[in-house]
């Protein structure tokens, strides 16, 4: 049965999507590299409505999009709303990146015309709204190695979905005050979810995401985070402009700074590290 991560933050712009992107192509990345033959695959689930992490996974922001829209309800909303009679495999396609994968990274897309709606249209089913995602990846989840959801921002019946269907949480913040009080309302959200509906859920750390330590004010807040979660901060990752451009060229991280050694994930781009840095001791902790 696969390993189900949820990226959580209930507040938006904080990187999360592009967490979710990275964490998902070097995941597939490192099974490629582990098995050639025959890796161990991953799924990226698309539960914000903006759609991004779908739309680099397809084409990127300035490709065709003619693989992304292949029906209104050929994506999760469909799903999550039955309003489709193609099973989750049908709907299902085969990321074109990591480049030096062996395509072994899927995603389910998301709709920006009907996302926004199914939240309350979830909500009005109460109880059986906020374990839709639960019932649509449990008949699939043997087929993974590991499933990576991408939440939407903020505290939704979507964002819930999420929480319930995972084995796993990372959240993500920045290290600045509007976003760490973010963060302790996701920690409250988390312990809540922990209670209610999926005490199998394992708040698995947190990432400081999009850093400057340059701002001195971060490295103080960096501090107070590791004195008051020591067992749950994981690597921190930089504000760096490649990572931007990287996204902006439809690429994840460890195709636009691919190593030399294709065997390994690791280049010289300090960014390419810090993912991998996570990405090692977020398997470790998943493992576990």
């Amino acid at each position: 049965m696969a390993k189900i991560l949820s990226v959580f933050s209930q507040k938006g712009g904080v990187g999360k999507t592009t967490l979710a992107v990275n964490i998902s192509a070097g995941l597939s990345l490192m099974l490629s590299n582990e098995n050639k033959e025959k890796p161990r695959r991953v799924l990226l689930v698309d539960l914000d409505e903006q759609a991004h992490s779908a739309i680099t996974l397809a084409s990127g922001f300035f490709g065709k999009l003619e693989n992304l829209d292949r029906g209104p309800d050929e994506n999760i909303a469909g799903l999550l709303l039955q309003s489709t009679q193609s099973p989750t495999t049908a709907i299902i396609r085969e990321s074109r990146i990591p480049i030096y994968a062996k395509g072994n990274l899927d995603y389910l897309p998301s709709s920006r015309e009907k996302m926004a709606t199914v939240s309350a249209l979830l909500r009005e089913s109460q109880e059986l709204g906020l374990v839709r995602l639960s019932q649509i990846l449990k008949p699939i989840s043997h087929l993974y190695e590991y499933i990576v959801i991408d939440n939407p921002p903020g505290l939704s019946y979507l964002a819930l979905n999420g929480l319930i269907a995972a084995s796993h949480v990372l959240l993500v913040t920045q290290l600045e005050t509007p976003s760490l009080e973010s963060l302790n309302n996701g920690i409250r959200t988390v312990a809540t979810v922990q209670k209610k509906y999926n005490k199998a859920l394992n708040f698995t750390g947190i990432v400081p995401n999009m850093c400057d330590f340059r701002i001195t004010e971060q490295s103080k807040l960096l501090g107070l985070l590791d004195a008051r979660f020591p067992d749950k901060l994981l690597p921190n990752i930089h504000r760096r402009a490649e990572i931007t451009y990287a996204i902006s060229s439809g690429l994840d991280i460890f195709s636009f700074r691919p190593a030399r050694n294709k065997e390994e994930i690791e280049s010289a781009s300090l960014a390419v590290q810090e993912f991998a840095s996570l990405l090692k001791e977020l398997r470790r902790r998943m493992q576990d």
